[in-house]
């Protein structure tokens, strides 16, 4: 018995459960924010995922929400937001001075 907690997509609950049937050849049962998966046959939690992470891709959510497991249970959680990070400058800009090529004006060529 695998149980996905889906406390953070309450409005994908349905949806996913339907994916999940036309995947697997398991009876699934929701319970509140919980969908309970009892395989007719062998079924890794790994491969639960897998088929939750597609439903996420499949949906446009996968940028917002990430898959984790423990044990018996796959959760669903929101990503964290995460600014843009500047990139760090080692050292200092070289002067306009220093970059630009030296001409000598009246040498003979």
């Amino acid at each position: 018995m695998i149980t996905i907690d889906v406390s953070e997509l309450r409005n994908e609950c349905d949806e996913l459960s339907e994916f999940l049937k036309s995947k697997l050849q398991a009876s699934i049962i929701i319970k509140d924010t919980m969908l309970v998966i009892t395989p007719e046959e062998t079924l890794s939690i790994k491969d639960a995922k897998e088929y939750v992470k597609r439903f996420l891709h499949y949906k446009g959510l996968s940028e917002i929400c990430k898959v984790t497991e423990e044990k018996e249970v796959i959760k669903i959680a929101k990503r964290k937001k995460v600014g843009k990070q500047k990139p760090k400058k080692k050292g200092k800009e070289p002067t306009s001075y220093d970059t630009l090529p030296y001409f000598f004006p009246n040498r003979p060529q």
